[in-house]
């Protein structure tokens, strides 16, 4: 297919066309590797992957009093895309206004805000905008381009992913890559150094962003993923930063098709509670499971008595629900630490309330959700223990949550 983009004449019947693709359903699965590819070499030669420090999550500006400890995370190289800040427009605008065409191509790819024709088809050309529309990784009408996917630069290498629908996760199947896979990629790099490990495993992998993460100190490293559009993402991704061969990636129920044992485990799973109207509505990304959204991460905190080797290092992502004022995932996660002899510290790193399901937190008396890492390591001495976590940060995220329940909004309110 050649489409005439370069020039002012569009044919009617590629207006259509285009309309037509608009207008059609989300695509199902990842675009053809090859195109994938020579997209994310051309965002290279671009410096796309410098925009990887630039804060551009958003929080309210009246939490303007963290942003003096965001800046300095800054200076130090320590920020990703996926900060909060609350100041947005700080950080980048100066390296933007000698890059133009690279803003160009983050607002398209990373921040999924359209863009124009002309100047996609100056930096890109016709002939790669051709394979882009063919695949479906961007559709056109009216002289306006929106991307399908959203392309997430991580060290040296870029995801793919569905853009990021917020609270509403309308798409079957979502593939997703936020704040809490930096959060955990970042604490999983500065727990490993320089240590080397034998073999790594990736669980609840989604688009594989934490295997990735190790693989430069793991020998070998397997991701197991459940969604089979997200193995799909994985693969093409991988393909398409030229990944070797010592990193698999296999459809996987939890534990399901994980054989061996490992001297690192790393994974994000799904950790929210949910209703069961929310669950119906395909709405799994985020389902923990039951037991408040605690279930999946149980599990695989509990696997780990059997998937870790002696000295085996282990770190997952979980929410716990806090009501009348108890902290509930500690006391689950005693009895499996003792049982399995690991030594495990809780690491708070976020205080919020539901967001995708604040009726369901009213019902059930859940005050607000402590995100953690959990630390592990398998030394045959079971504990459980809470690490701090920076007053002012705190103070300010359960003001927030306050604030929240006495909006109109809030069920109940």
């Amino acid at each position: 297919m050649s489409i005439p983009l370069a020039d002012s004449v569009v044919t009617y019947q590629s207006i259509a066309y285009f309309r037509e693709l608009s207008e059609g359903s989300h695509v199902d699965q990842a675009p053809d590797r090859e195109v994938l590819k020579q997209l994310i070499d051309t965002l290279r030669k671009r410096d796309y992957l410098f925009t990887a420090r630039f804060p551009a999550l958003r929080r309210p500006l009246w939490m303007f009093a963290l942003e003096p400890h965001v800046f300095l995370r800054y200076v130090q190289g320590r920020t990703s895309s996926f900060t909060p800040t609350a100041l947005p427009a700080l950080y980048g605008n100066k390296w933007f206004r000698s890059h133009k065409d690279t803003e160009i191509l983050y607002r398209l790819f990373y921040l999924n805000r359209n863009a124009e024709i002309d100047s996609l088809d100056r930096i890109l050309g016709s002939e790669m905008l051709s394979g882009l529309v063919d695949s479906g990784m961007i559709k056109y009408s009216n002289g306006i381009v929106r991307s399908e996917y959203r392309l997430v630069p991580r060290g040296d290498s870029i995801f793919l992913s569905d853009p990021d629908q917020g609270n509403r996760r309308t798409t079957v199947q979502y593939v997703y890559v936020g704040n809490d896979s930096v959060v955990l990629a970042d604490f999983a790099h500065r727990t490993m150094l320089n240590r080397e490990y034998e073999r790594g495993l990736d669980l609840c992998a989604g688009t594989a962003f934490q295997g990735y993460n190790i693989r430069s100190n793991c020998r070998s490293v397997l991701a197991a993923e459940f969604n089979p559009r997200a193995v799909d993402f994985a693969r093409a991704t991988f393909y398409a930063n030229g990944i070797n061969d010592s990193f698999s990636i296999v459809q996987s129920d939890l534990w399901e098709k994980v054989t061996g044992t490992f001297d690192i485990i790393v994974s994000n799973p799904p950790y929210y509670p949910a209703s069961e109207c929310l669950i119906n509505s395909k709405i799994l990304d985020v389902f923990g499971g039951t037991d408040h959204g605690m279930e999946k991460p149980l599990i695989i905190f509990d696997g780990f008595g059997q998937y870790l080797d002696k000295g085996g290092l282990g770190m997952l992502l979980a929410a716990s629900p806090v009501i009348m004022g108890e902290d509930i995932l500690m006391e689950r996660l005693k009895p499996l630490a003792e049982r399995h002899g690991l030594e495990t510290v809780l690491i708070p790193w976020k205080f919020t309330n539901i967001k995708l399901d604040p009726e369901y937190q009213v019902q059930h008396g859940i005050d607000y959700l402590i995100h953690y890492i959990i630390h592990t390591r398998k030394t045959g001495n079971g504990s459980v223990i809470l690490a701090g976590y920076p007053y002012l940060v705190k103070f300010l995220e359960k003001l927030q949550i306050g604030i929240q329940k006495r909006l109109s909004s809030w069920p109940g309110s």
